[in-house]
């Protein structure tokens, strides 16, 4: 009898410590940890909702194709509070749930902007991206343009009065919130410099380069940024033309640290990460099982809604890490930019390769990722590059590719028979990635 009752008391006391193992595995697993300092610097770039907010210059940009009797930042307004709503109320609601929301609002008060024929005759004379504009083509087409110019006018005071803000920052929208008409703001871009280039006033190009390259500061939007890219090289290539056949002295600045620097896009990109977060449970049932033998009883929705699987710190905070070293490598100085941009290219963004139970689907989160940073991260540099060769033909002074070799950045000057070059410091062979290049007059 006694030998049964300690064998009992050993499975009890057994039972009692794998409970409390459990117990304690299952509060581990739940247990998030507190964001990082890097996680919190990168929030702090961009100002989040604030449902208050009635006046701001980024409303401009969101109502920029608002009808020529609405006023576009009443527009913006009303997109950035509907997104945001939206969002609050639907947070599970993919893109293009929130699109038919924007749907609705475009009909009511948006233009379309540039009309189709204008968009093909804009398309093709910025075809050719070593010309910018194609002024042979463009003088062929002058008086379309004059029209078109003037019939869009109030579009081309919009993006000027947008260029043109002073303190400008992006305001965070959510992941779900449909994307800004860039097609639309690079057409108008088009027109602008086309009409520019008609009336050959380089000096008003210039400026308007100058305000650019202010704004390619301070986006926190990846896009943008890109937009803002090209539409600083198609101006410059622009402005190289028209100087040469003007043959006076103009010099642009190269682009500064801060311009360089990816750290306030990498801010927005994990601010909008955040507001992805609520559909990771959307994202399990239609990519990791079949809905129709999903369990769905009370305890699995319950079990799938902890934090059980998803810890939105842990998230974060391994996310913010990934783009630290793209953010270390937008500053370098060119030297150390061109020796590790060749490095880290083929490097995944710290992708998990072992099973981890706590925080699993987090994990699979932050695995979501490519290596396209350093390509984007290359693209800045190129058009630093192009800002360089331009202000030695643009300078009134004599040069030679051995002088200009003696720079102690790293900057590697080449001259072919009719154009001045500086190679890419990428090696990676891809169509966008070429040596930055302007032709000798």
């Amino acid at each position: 009898m006694g030998y049964v009752l300690k064998k009992i008391k050993i499975v009890l006391c057994g039972s009692i410590v794998i409970f409390l193992l459990a117990i304690t595995l299952v509060i581990w697993l739940q247990r998030d940890e507190p964001l990082s300092d890097i996680s919190n610097e990168l929030f702090s770039l961009q100002l989040g909702y604030n449902a208050d907010l009635k006046e701001h210059p980024y409303f401009l940009i969101l109502g920029m194709d608002a009808k020529q009797n609405v006023d576009p930042m009443l527009l913006g307004r009303v997109r950035y509070h509907q997104y945001w709503a939206y969002y609050f109320t639907s947070p599970l609601s993919g893109y293009e749930d929130n699109n038919s929301l924007e749907s609705k609002i475009a009909n009511r008060f948006a233009d379309g902007g540039v009309d189709e024929v204008t968009k093909k005759l804009l398309g093709d004379l910025s075809e050719n991206r070593d010309k910018g504009i194609d002024l042979e083509l463009l003088k062929i087409n002058e008086q379309k343009i004059m029209k078109a110019f003037d019939d869009n006018k109030y579009l081309i005071q919009r993006h000027l009065k947008i260029i043109q803000q002073k303190n400008y920052t992006d305001l965070a929208l959510p992941a779900n919130s449909p994307l800004l008409n860039y097609p639309n703001m690079l057409n108008i871009h088009y027109l602008y410099i086309s009409k520019l280039a008609i009336e050959r006033d380089s000096l008003t190009l210039k400026s308007y380069i100058d305000h650019l390259m202010l704004k390619y500061v301070h986006t926190t939007s990846l896009i943008y940024k890109m937009v803002l890219n090209r539409m600083i090289d198609s101006s410059l290539t622009l402005l190289h033309f028209l100087l040469n056949e003007q043959d006076a002295p103009i010099g642009i600045l190269p682009m500064t640290d801060q311009q360089l620097s990816y750290k306030n896009v990498f801010g927005g990109e994990l601010n909008s990460l955040k507001t992805s977060f609520p559909i990771y449970e959307d994202y399990i049932r239609n990519d990791f099982t079949d809905n129709e033998v999903l369990d769905n009883s009370s305890p699995m929705q319950t079990i799938r809604k902890s934090n059980l699987f998803f810890l939105p710190n842990m998230t974060i905070n391994q996310i913010a890490s990934q783009y630290l070293p793209y953010i270390k490598l937008s500053e370098s100085p060119y030297m150390k930019f061109k020796q590790r941009v060749n490095l880290i290219k083929d490097q995944k963004q710290a992708q998990q390769t072992v099973f981890k139970l706590k925080n699993f689907i987090g994990n699979i989160l932050a695995n979501i990722g490519s290596t396209a940073f350093a390509d984007y991260l290359v693209r800045s540099r190129l058009l630093d590059n192009k800002i360089r060769v331009f202000n030695v033909l643009h300078s009134g002074n004599d040069w030679s590719i051995e002088q200009l070799n003696l720079n102690k950045e790293g900057y590697e000057f080449y001259k072919t028979q009719d154009k001045l070059c500086i190679q890419s410091p990428y090696l990676k062979k891809v169509d966008w990635n070429q040596d930055s290049c302007l032709s000798i007059k």
